[in-house]
C-alpha cells in the first residue's frame, strides 16, 4: 500500500502560469526560471495556454503533483506518478496557478502489488477451462518477480455485483499499491445504462484511492467480430468512451485497450485474427482468448499502462519461451483444421511481435 506524501511541506519545484501572462504569467517564468536544475531530469506540465513547465526532479523518483489558485489549497493533479521523458501531464483550464511536486517513493526500492479487478476477459480462467484466457491470467508474465500480480477478476463479475457484494473489502485485505480496472463486458450484457456504467466506474475510482492505491482505468478489450463484408464491428465503442471521459474527470491512469485491441482486430481483418480468440470462428465466442491471445492483449495492456507501472515491464524478446508454448497451446485447442501456419499468415513464432506491432519496435514495452 502506498503511503500518502500529502502531507509533506517540502516543495521540490513550484511554478504560477496565467493563462495572459499578466503579472502572474511573468512572475511564473521568473520563479521557474530561478529554481536550481541540478540534475537534468524534468517533469513536464501543459497548461491550456503558453509554453510548458518543467520542473527539476531526482531520477527514479515518484511524485505526488498538485495545483493551487491561491497558494493555500492544494488539489492534487491525479495520483502518486512517476515523470519520464515525453510524459506530459495536463493542467487545468484556470486563470492562474501554481504547481508543485511533492517528492514520494523510490522508484528503486519499490516492489508493488498489483490488482486485477475485471470480467472474465481479463480474470484467469485456467481452474474452469485450460483452453478460455483472460489477459490478465498472463500478465504477470510481463513482470520481474519483485512486481506482484493478483487477479481477483472473475466471470461474470460486473461493476453493479461488484458494488453488491462489497469487493472492495477483498482488495483492501490485500493492500495494494496499483488497481488494474476493466469492466464493461457484463454491463453491456445485464444492460447497465451508459450513465449508470460512467458513475459506476467513476465510484469505482474513488473507492480504490481510498485504500490508498493507484487505479488504472483500462478501456474493456475489443470483442472480435466482423460483418459480411469483413468490416470490424466496434461493439463496445460507447463504453470505452465514457471510460475515457470517466479518466479525464477524475485525473485517473488511463489505458485505452479496447482502442489498441479494436486497432490490430480491424488491421488483421477476419482472416488473420481468429488465433487470437479461444476458438476463431469454429464457436460464437469472441471475447475471451487463446493463450497466444492473452499474451498479445496483455502486451497491448501494458504498452497504455502509466511509466509507473510500464516502468517495469520487461523487454518482450523475454517472452519467448513462453510464446512457443503458447502456439503450441493453441494447436491442441484451436478446433481448427486449418494448419496454424495458414491462418496466421505464414510467419513464425520468433515474428510474433512484429506482427503485432509492424511498425514499432518490439524491444521496448
Amino acid at each position: 500500500m502506498i503511503e500518502d506524501c500529502s502531507g509533506s511541506d517540502r516543495l521540490e519545484g513550484g511554478a504560477i502560469l496565467d493563462s495572459g501572462w499578466g503579472i502572474l504569467g511573468a512572475l511564473g517564468l521568473l520563479l521557474h526560471c530561478c529554481l536550481p536544475v541540478a540534475a537534468q531530469d524534468f517533469a513536464e506540465f501543459l497548461p491550456p495556454s503558453g509554453p510548458r513547465i518543467r520542473l527539476p526532479i531526482e531520477p527514479n523518483r515518484a511524485y505526488q503533483a498538485r495545483w493551487s489558485s491561491d497558494l493555500v489549497d492544494w488539489s492534487p493533479l491525479g495520483d502518486l506518478y512517476f515523470p519520464i521523458s515525453g510524459h506530459v501531464r495536463s493542467l487545468p483550464k484556470e486563470d492562474s496557478f501554481f504547481v508543485r511536486l511533492e517528492p514520494g517513493l523510490s522508484m528503486i526500492d519499490w516492489e508493488p502489488l498489483v490488482v486485477i479487478i475485471g470480467d472474465s476477459t481479463v480474470a484467469d480462467l485456467s481452474p474452469v477451462t485450460p483452453s478460455h484466457h483472460g489477459w490478465g491470467q498472463v500478465l504477470q508474465d510481463f513482470f520481474p518477480p519483485e512486481v506482484r500480480v493478483v487477479n481477483l477478476a472473475e466471470g461474470g463479475l460486473g461493476t453493479r455485483r461488484f458494488f453488491r457484494d462489497g469487493r472492495i473489502n477483498h482488495v483492501n485485505r490485500l493492500q495494494p499499491d496499483i488497481v488494474v480496472i476493466q469492466f464493461g463486458h457484463i454491463d453491456y450484457r445485464e444492460g447497465l445504462t451508459l450513465d449508470e456504467y460512467e458513475e459506476n466506474i467513476a465510484t469505482l475510482v474513488g473507492s480504490v484511492r481510498r485504500i490508498n492505491a493507484i487505479p488504472i482505468l483500462v478501456t474493456p478489450v475489443a470483442r472480435r467480430l466482423f460483418d459480411d463484408k469483413g468490416l470490424f464491428l466496434h461493439q463496445l465503442a460507447p463504453w470505452r468512451e465514457r471510460v475515457i471521459r470517466v479518466a479525464e474527470k477524475e485525473r485517473a491512469a488511463l489505458a485505452d485497450l479496447n482502442g489498441r485491441s479494436a486497432d490490430l482486430y480491424r488491421r488483421l481483418g477476419p482472416e488473420q485474427s481468429p488465433i487470437l480468440t479461444v476458438c476463431g470462428d469454429a464457436c460464437s465466442d469472441q471475447a475471451h482468448f487463446s493463450k497466444l491471445g492473452a499474451y498479445v492483449m496483455a502486451s497491448l495492456a501494458t504498452r497504455e499502462f502509466p511509466p509507473i507501472l510500464r516502468h517495469f515491464v520487461v523487454p518482450l524478446d523475454q517472452l519467448d519461451d513462453k510464446i512457443s508454448k503458447a502456439f503450441r497451446h493453441i494447436e491442441q485447442f484451436s478446433g481448427h483444421e486449418i494448419p496454424f501456419a495458414e491462418r496466421s499468415g505464414g510467419f513464425r513464432e520468433s515474428q510474433l511481435w512484429d506482427w503485432v506491432y509492424p511498425s514499432d519496435e518490439t524491444d521496448v514495452p
